[in-house]
């Protein structure tokens, strides 16, 4: 008996999902927003250049998330869901939200004023210590 090469392959499909006994499947959200801290949209972003003064930055942009005092470099967090996943084992399912990490990232000098600003958005497996790590030059 010849075996139908579909059928080969839905038995693969079945073996497999059995064997990894679970399934994700990326949705996108109807309504994506933030997750957490609070989003800076571009144009004010676009305001922080380079010789801007650390009072007018932090009058433009509010407090920080995060300081890093050794290298004097302020940090605004926050969070931006659009995509879900929907996911189910043997033992369950349920639908996570996949969050994209946005920093903003300023490096003022000892006078105070702007050296280096950036808009890093983070990988779903980088870490916030690594984003700030990399900008901070260590």
């Amino acid at each position: 008996m010849q075996v139908r090469p579909w059928f080969r392959h839905a038995v693969d499909l079945a073996a497999t999902l059995a064997l990894a006994a679970c399934i994700a499947v990326p949705v996108p959200k109807l309504e994506p927003g933030i997750k957490h801290g609070t989003e800076i949209d571009e144009a004010r972003l676009a305001k922080v250049v380079s010789g801007a003064r650390k009072d007018d930055v932090l009058a433009l942009l509010g407090a920080p998330s995060v300081i890093w005092v050794d290298r004097d470099i302020y940090g605004w967090n926050w969070g931006r869901a659009n995509w879900s996943l929907l996911w189910a084992t043997y033992g369950g399912s349920g639908l996570s939200d996949v969050t994209i990490e946005h920093w903003f990232l300023v490096r003022f000098d000892a006078a105070g004023t702007v050296v280096r600003a950036e808009h890093v958005r983070g990988g779903i497996l980088e870490t916030d210590g690594e984003i700030l790590r990399h900008f901070g030059g260590s």
